[in-house]
């Protein structure tokens, strides 16, 4: 049997949230196990590449940029700036106005991303936070919970885990798995709804605008991967990574991906005014858990029952941002050090 590692917090989840609750946590002198069910840290900041080649172009499939409305927030993320992991993004914005029309849009609000692709923000983040110390075991899908006389024992693949107090850095429905058995008091009745993405190559300059935001009948969002920063050059082609919107999404969420990509397909070459021949699908990604269904929305928190040592934290907990996801990971580790 393998041994057992232990801390005095458990972090079930890499993303944002857990990401800011180890390093608040780690910052006091806890020590903290952070463990995640993917490959890399980061959640849904996520980056993939056309091929293995590291020079060949790169989309991101999940989150497509931060904002900062929050003072802490800011301050971090221009911390970030400094040391080069975010950029300014300032794309020629524009809303949809008509299935087959769009106008210029004048959103100016702040943006960022991580050059090169936005899950080199996390990476760097997280090998930053490893250097001063913290424990991140990716690739460990978690099973179950087990309480013991003092704190708690997590099961699944790889190591045995325990520890004082565990926190949930992840989406409502898998975390609501893992405690209906140990602590149904704690289960959360919010849910995500899906977001169906693919990623389309279309004629480089086909379209007179960088980023777009949908009316999410089906199109909730568009963005241009070679206008973002750090990007490769797709030579004769543009990629373009689209978002469906929530309604779409959750009507076709039990269906082929590829279905879904090519609808967003022609909804996009619509808009753009190509024959949806004229675009390739590269990739599609059926995201389970996503979004905030329309109408929620609450101040950024988290929960923390001190009696049974267990937390949760996420975007979820707030408005789907991810300055929410940093914020609830914040609220959770000064919720366990309050306790």
């Amino acid at each position: 049997m393998s041994p057992t590692l232990s801390a005095d917090t458990l972090i079930l989840g890499a993303g944002i949230a857990g990401l800011r609750a180890a390093q608040q946590l780690q910052a006091a002198g806890e020590s903290v196990l952070l463990l995640d069910k993917a490959r890399h840290p980061g959640g849904r900041c996520a980056t993939r590449r056309l091929t293995a080649d590291p020079d060949s172009p790169s989309f991101d499939i999940g989150a497509q940029y931060l904002t900062a409305r929050a003072p802490a927030f800011a301050r971090a993320v221009r911390g970030w700036v400094a040391q080069g992991v975010l950029q300014g993004w300032s794309p020629r914005l524009a809303r949809q106005s008509g299935p087959e029309s769009w106008e210029p849009s004048s959103d100016a609000t702040p943006r960022w991303l991580a050059p090169g692709g936005f899950n080199q923000w996390p990476r760097a983040w997280a090998a930053q936070l490893q250097r001063e110390g913290l424990r991140l075991h990716c690739s460990h899908r978690v099973q179950a919970l087990e309480r013991l006389a003092r704190g708690w024992r997590v099961h699944g693949s790889g190591a045995a885990y325990s520890a004082r107090r565990v926190l949930l850095a992840m989406p409502p429905a898998q975390a609501a798995a893992l405690l209906i058995p140990v602590a149904p008091q704690l289960c959360p009745s919010r849910r995500l709804a899906p977001c169906l993405t693919a990623v389309y190559a279309a004629p480089a300059g086909a379209a007179d605008f960088d980023a777009l935001f949908g009316d999410g009948a089906p199109l909730a969002w568009a963005a241009r991967s070679g206008a973002r920063p750090g990007a490769r050059n797709g030579g004769a082609s543009d990629y373009w990574t689209l978002h469906a919107g929530v309604a779409q999404s959750q009507r076709l969420a039990e269906r082929d991906p590829q279905e879904v990509a090519a609808v967003l397909g022609d909804a996009f070459a619509a808009l753009i005014g190509l024959a949806p021949a004229a675009l390739e699908c590269v990739h599609a990604r059926h995201w389970r858990y996503a979004r905030l269904p329309e109408g929620l929305g609450q101040e950024p928190q988290a929960v923390f029952d001190a009696d049974a040592g267990l937390g949760l934290c996420g975007d979820w907990l707030g408005r789907g941002r991810i300055e929410d996801a940093w914020l609830s990971g914040d609220a959770a580790a000064q919720a366990v050090l309050t306790a």
